[in-house]
């Protein structure tokens, strides 16, 4: 799997216990072949295509450039991996919109807040006005709720407003686990930092787990194999 980063903080490498490096900027801006600037995760079977501050750079670049919705499609056609996974940032831009051309299926994540929703809705509406423009291949698989608090009434709210906006697309929720922020500090993944934490199995309701990323992740993989 080649992991992404297409975010303009340009994080994900850290987040890994990687250095952070101008791996997006040199491929999109500089066309150097993907080989050059794809680093080891230092995990088997998982390489990144890291990003630094110099990706805000790369966005602001590509803004006039020529046939650039299909720029990061082409830079990455052929590429050895199995698995493609883009890490965008949660507000829209060029970026993000390059991903979507690039992508096959696409899930959303969204935090159970109003404001969240609403950047789902946003999510989808630029899609649709996509579709329009380029011939995407993008296929939505699902909505993923994070920070799920059964305690609060605002999580529920929220939880039955995207059921009802979006029916059959929203997924199980992920429970808020302060684990989920600390693991990146230590340059781990939520498997290697907290491998029974709740964000990770879900909690227990009526003798059995719901919700999680390890659920998340065997949904993801069955809607694949559709």
């Amino acid at each position: 799997m080649l992991v992404v980063d297409l975010d303009a903080q340009g994080n994900l490498a850290d987040f890994l216990g990687q250095e952070p490096a101008p791996g997006l900027f040199r491929l999109l801006i500089e066309r150097a072949p993907l080989a050059e600037v794809v680093i080891p995760s230092g995990r088997p079977n998982l390489d990144i295509l890291p990003g630094n501050y110099q990706t805000a750079e790369a966005a602001a670049l590509l803004v006039a450039a020529p046939g650039v919705d299909t720029r990061l499609k082409r830079a990455l056609a052929g590429a050895p991996y199995d698995w493609l996974l883009f890490d965008t940032a949660p507000s829209l831009g060029l970026l993000q919109t390059l991903a979507f051309v690039a992508g096959d299926l696409l899930l959303v994540p969204t935090e159970l807040a109003f404001a969240s929703g609403l950047g789902v809705a946003q999510v989808l509406r630029t899609v649709a006005a996509l579709r329009q423009d380029v011939d995407l291949a993008l296929d939505l698989v699902g909505i993923l709720p994070t920070k799920w608090d059964r305690r609060l009434s605002e999580s529920a709210a929220q939880l039955k407003a995207l059921a009802d906006r979006y029916p059959g697309r929203v997924w199980l929720p992920i429970p808020t686990d302060a684990k989920v922020t600390e693991a990146p500090a230590f340059g781990q993944t939520l498997w290697e930092y907290a491998p029974s934490c709740a964000a990770l199995v879900g909690r227990e309701s009526d003798g059995q787990m719901i919700g999680g990323y390890g659920q998340a992740l065997d949904r993801l993989l069955a809607e694949v194999k559709r």
